[in-house]
């Protein structure tokens, strides 16, 4: 937040007189719409289930707060609190973001993604779960650790929060071994059903030249979580998981399927239900 508290204090300082600060009217009362606009030009921000993130992560409301007073309060002569509060809801507004896709192919570190087919981009994705750690394609695997996890495979998750702590200690940089990019990928399983649910092959199947509309495999997916005692994520990330995994998956979106009621309905080609909805 240190660059946007540079920009902000430079914003502050223009004459408003002069060049004008826009979310100022000629007597000094602020459009909350226009100052929202202009905080989101120096810092974007995107509010996903009602909590703030930049590129780097998790911003707190008291970021935030600290922010907006340090802009105002040369500007504000009463209520200020209340006008940071204020100014604070509608940003929520101005910056809300639905929420984001799940994607189990990769990791989000410090210094940009990790995909698990080992490749490394140095770019960034606004993502809820960003690793506080750099990644060093140069460092050695630290050996000992993943031999203890082979030994241990029943103490996987207790050997990764002990690993993670080392990491900490080790300047925040790591690499990644095959066999650890394999027990990530189980891990990822564990946490995406959706996953799971793609191998049940007695509910669906795989198959070129067949199709099922969007809805009937949403209803199907929430069918098998309540076989199986699993919480169904919403349609919108389930539909959003298969579309960015069509090619893992041989399958294809499209929104142009006549349905039985004989309207346009949302698809995807090359698969199939096999139980009767």
């Amino acid at each position: 937040m240190q660059e946007l508290d540079k920009a902000m204090t430079e914003l502050n300082n223009i004459d408003c007189k002069n060049q004008g600060i826009t979310w100022l009217d000629k007597e000094n009362h602020i459009d909350e719409v226009k100052f929202c606009e202009s905080y989101l030009q120096q810092y974007d921000l995107k509010c996903i289930n009602g909590s703030f993130f930049s590129i780097d992560g998790f911003v707190s409301d008291g970021e935030i707060e600290k922010n907006i007073y340090n802009i105002i309060k040369n500007h504000v002569a009463r209520n200020v609190s209340k006008k940071v509060k204020q100014l604070l809801e509608v940003l929520r507004f101005e910056s809300y973001s639905e929420e984001l896709p799940i994607q189990v192919d990769r990791i989000h570190v410090k210094n940009g993604t990790i995909f698990l087919n080992e490749m490394f981009s140095s770019k960034k994705e606004f993502c809820l779960n960003r690793l506080p750690i750099k990644y060093n394609p140069q460092i050695e695997q630290p050996k000992a650790w993943i031999e203890k996890l082979r030994a241990e495979k029943e103490d996987i998750f207790l050997w990764c929060l002990e690993g993670l702590k080392r990491l900490l200690k080790n300047n925040y940089e790591f690499t990644i071994s095959e066999k650890a990019s394999q027990n990530l990928y189980h891990a990822m399983e564990d946490g995406n059903n959706i996953i799971s649910f793609m191998k049940a092959d007695d509910f669906i199947k795989l198959e070129s030249a067949t199709m099922t509309t969007s809805k009937k495999l949403y209803g199907c997916y929430c069918h098998w979580c309540d076989e199986n005692v699993e919480k169904p994520i919403s349609a919108k990330s389930f539909i959003s998981y298969l579309k960015q995994s069509e090619k893992e998956y041989n399958i294809q979106y499209s929104t142009n399927i006549l349905s039985e009621t004989g309207k346009k309905a949302r698809d995807f080609k090359g698969i199939y239900i096999k139980i009767r909805m």
